[in-house]
């Protein structure tokens, strides 16, 4: 799915979390928010999955995490 928490404002940065039957999107448009978000789901999300901080303008990876605490 896809989530917009731009409130208003143009997209800058996306997480993508992607696992077995998770595929979402969460665009945000500073980065204090998508590595907030980032780290948010990076210790809350169960199963083997990635999440990772993407700068849509650009096209460059940010950060990324593989999660495993099964």
């Amino acid at each position: 799915m896809r989530f917009d928490y731009t409130h208003g404002k143009t997209p800058v940065y996306m997480v993508a979390l992607h696992g077995e039957l998770i595929s979402d999107y969460y665009y945000v448009h500073y980065y204090k928010d998508a590595k907030r978000l980032f780290d948010d789901i990076k210790s809350t999300e169960r199963g083997p999955a990635t999440v990772s901080i993407t700068d849509i303008r650009k096209d460059l990876r940010k950060a990324f995490a593989k999660i495993d605490n099964t």
